[in-house]
């Protein structure tokens, strides 16, 4: 575990490299904001354009690792058919927050544990994939199923995704948001992220979707290059990841249902 030397405490900063010489601030600022821990970013235009992202705790700093790697911040096309993939590495010591404070502790319990990032060659599906995290109101996990990087997990989400809140908390206060941890055997919904760079388009993404047993409803996110699929149960979207994966259609399984 690397420590910051001055501050004495758990390094969890990142530091992101590889980004197009015309990326926005406003981009930047946005890149790791939806990711789990996530607490601030600073971007610098010295040599190169680069990153530094600041994460709660170093579990969260390795996960985001783990999403982050090689992946390319613009779309490929044919503007721009070899895009410069994202290269991500621990910072040697922690950013500073705006009170002049590193990493807050992490949550009672050490905070959301992921296994150390696997990578494979190339990075996403079979290297071609790349998505970008869209804005959602509530990160919505995702495990990555057969096919794609072993031992890695990582938080697309919905821009309107489920919520759960519970009232009459001691002392009368107001509704807190609270995250909610479902039964992965109760999970009935499918996601897809990078099916755009696989060559299925969001209409035909859906229309597979819509062709299978117990299909519910289907919310695409192009940001991510896919959507995400609900079905009546939990096996019945099961049968989905294994139809999709015969078609060559990158599917998994998602640690929380959406909402219908």
């Amino acid at each position: 575990m690397a420590f910051d030397g001055g501050m004495g405490e758990e390094v969890s900063t990142l530091f992101v490299a590889g980004f197009p010489f015309d990326a926005s601030q406003r981009e930047l600022d946005n890149l790791c904001r939806f990711l789990p821990g996530f607490v601030n970013s600073k971007v610098s235009h010295g040599k190169g354009v680069t990153l530094f992202a600041l994460f709660d705790c170093p579990h969260n700093a390795h996960a985001a690792i783990a999403v982050l790697q090689n992946q390319v911040f613009d779309r490929c096309d044919r503007t721009n058919p070899n895009p410069e993939p994202m290269r991500v590495a621990m910072s040697k010591s922690n950013m500073r927050s705006a009170d002049g404070r590193g990493a807050p502790p992490p949550p009672q319990g050490g905070g959301i544990t992921f296994p150390p990032p696997a990578r494979q060659k190339g990075g996403g599906y079979g290297g071609k994939g790349s998505w970008q995290p869209p804005p959602p109101r509530e990160p919505y996990p995702v495990h990555m199923g057969k096919g794609s990087s072993k031992g890695t997990s990582f938080s697309p989400s919905f821009a309107q995704g489920p919520s759960w809140s519970v009232t009459g908390l001691p002392g009368g206060g107001p509704s807190k948001r609270l995250r909610y941890s479902e039964d992965p055997s109760n999970v009935d919904t499918v996601a897809s992220v990078g099916a755009a760079e696989a060559g299925v388009d969001q209409d035909n993404l859906q229309a597979f979707y819509e062709s299978q047993p117990g299909f519910v409803v289907f919310k695409a996110n192009p940001r991510m290059g896919g959507g995400f699929a609900k079905f009546s149960s939990a096996h019945m979207a099961a049968q989905a990841v294994g139809a999709a994966e015969a078609e060559g259609i990158p599917a998994a399984m998602a640690k929380s249902s959406m909402a219908a």
